[in-house]
């Protein structure tokens, strides 16, 4: 199933917008300044990465740990 995730907030107090977006495999973010006319991205990067949970193995202390495809 492929999940595709957009999120996107503006602060007004900081005239900044963060958008967050990803596929089924990974998650990244993007800063953009809107203090001008134009919509500079002021930093992004890598969040995350998403997978698939196959398999659960016993891990230390009992805890289950979901090995990722």
């Amino acid at each position: 199933m492929k999940e595709e995730i957009f999120i996107s907030e503006f602060s007004y107090d900081h005239n900044k917008t963060i958008i967050i977006e990803g596929d089924e495999n990974s998650i990244w973010v993007y800063l953009l300044d809107s203090s001008n006319k134009e919509n500079t991205i002021e930093c992004d990067g890598f969040l995350c990465s998403r997978g698939t949970i196959i398999e659960t193995v016993q891990g230390p202390y009992g805890m289950p740990l979901g090995i990722n495809q």
